[in-house]
């Protein structure tokens, strides 16, 4: 008898091993990615590539309202001189360039970048980065935070700067004036940065600013900065003030703040290791943070209004099965508007430009729901990801033309918004179905000439 219950059973048992060996492989509240190499990856729409020489990077990518794209972050620079000057690219909706505008000022040697990219509400444009700048009196170099105003050509209206520190993202207030966030060195403490927002009117004027932080560095996040629907802000990052190990590791902070600046209370997430938070949204119940986790790599917190943890996701990537590394890093985050959310970043590699680009999609709550793996050279990474008006996603980063002579371009590529299966997983699933199908038959035929079978 127990002979003829293992048959009769046999067939269902394998259908559902073929339906496991087709879904991804999911803990309680780990998901472990596998993407797909860069021959089976479908769903690139169009593919392009931008730059000079040497390094040319981007930062910040937005659609237009005209249509099209912008992105903004630094061209011609050698890298480890940094020599680089704020880059614009305004291209059309098919990748194609319609013009491009580097900004040039006074330093020794001349460096800027642009880390944040928006468009006014006049059709021109925002940028906001930092400034190299030559001291002769004591023969020293310092950055400043910047921002540079255009018209919708990209021609140049006006510039300011607003102290020591950099700027790596903002937002345009409801009067037109800007909201800029990114970090400065606390006075007198070498070293030791702390959370810097700025407010300033239309014409780029300050109205006030505010530092944030503790006894130790807190650094900001290139995509950090919310406008709250209450008028207030709220910001993201990361800090060595707070944690088990402070002073050594990092721990995610995560500020709030009214309409002025004002500070109404801060939240830190993490454990032992390094924990920062690159990616911050406001939802209906409160936050989304997108950040590294000291122990896998992206880490996804849900959050109420005051910053309370309502639940959290992390996710391994194992997309660079043929290569060293698998660790994986969120770097740029949209909500999508048939829901869920959109992360890029990398796949694999403790840096944005290491291991291939990494497209990873989740629901609302934070559930995996897929990812793909791009690459086109030894060092890749995406860095800014848009939904386009067109359907899918347009994502920029950069990819190495000649990574040993310093040759890296900006990278950018639209794709669909389409969960896939691997080809591997497919054709076992194929497979395993077929086999339980033919095998059901084979039961079934032998129960029909053996009814006592």
């Amino acid at each position: 008898m127990r002979r003829r219950y293992r048959i009769v059973y046999f067939g269902p048992v394998l259908l559902l091993l073929a339906l496991v060996m087709s879904m991804p492989v999911v803990s309680a509240q780990q998901y472990f990615l596998k993407s797909m190499t860069p021959q089976e990856t479908p769903g690139i729409i169009w593919e392009r590539r931008f730059g000079g020489p040497q390094w040319d990077y981007c930062f910040d990518l937005i659609e237009v309202s005209t249509g099209g794209y912008a992105l903004t972050g630094y061209a011609d620079s050698p890298w480890a001189g940094q020599e680089g000057k704020i880059w614009i690219v305004r291209i059309d909706s098919e990748g194609g360039q319609l013009w491009n505008q580097t900004y040039r000022y006074v330093g020794d040697p001349e460096q800027s970048m642009g880390y944040s990219l928006l468009e006014c509400t006049d059709g021109g444009f925002a940028i906001a980065g930092y400034l190299g700048v030559y001291d002769s009196g004591t023969n020293s170099h310092r950055v400043e935070t910047l921002l540079v105003r255009t018209d919708s050509d990209g021609n140049q209206l006006w510039n300011k700067t607003y102290g020591q520190g950099l700027f790596e993202d903002m937002v345009q207030c409801p009067d037109g004036g800007f909201a800029l966030f990114g970090f400065t060195e606390r006075v007198g403490v070498i070293g030791n940065d702390d959370f810097y927002l700025a407010r300033t009117d239309s014409e780029g004027n300050l109205l006030w600013n505010y530092t944030y932080g503790g006894t130790e560095a807190d650094l900001s996040s290139r995509h950090g900065l919310v406008l709250c629907s209450d008028g207030g802000f709220a910001m993201i990052g990361g800090s060595f003030s707070f944690g088990p190990e402070i002073g050594s590791k990092t721990e995610i902070l995560l500020v709030r703040t009214d309409s002025s600046g004002n500070l109404q209370w801060y939240q830190t997430y993490g454990g032992p290791g390094y924990n920062h938070g690159s990616l911050l949204l406001e939802t209906n119940t409160g936050f989304i943070i997108a950040g590294t986790s000291h122990a896998v790599g992206p880490w996804i917190i849900h959050t109420d209004a005051e910053g309370t943890v309502t639940s959290d996701h992390e996710y391994i990537s194992y997309a660079l099965w043929h290569r060293t590394s698998a660790f994986g890093s969120a770097v740029s985050m949209v909500r999508c508007s048939n829901g869920g959310y959109a992360i890029a970043g990398s796949g694999g590699g403790l840096y944005p430009d290491q291991g291939g680009g990494w497209l990873l999609r989740i629901d609302d709550s934070g559930h995996y729901l897929w990812d793909q793996l791009y690459f086109r050279s030894e060092r890749d990474g995406l860095l800014a990801i848009v939904e386009s008006s067109e359907g899918g996603f347009v994502l920029a980063g950069t990819t190495a033309r000649d990574w040993e002579a310093n040759d890296v371009d900006v990278w950018l590529m639209r794709v669909a918004d389409q969960p896939t299966v691997p080809a591997y997983r497919l054709a076992a699933g194929v497979l395993g179905v077929g086999f339980a199908i033919i095998l059901g038959v084979f039961v079934i035929r032998r129960r029909e000439r053996w009814p006592g079978l």
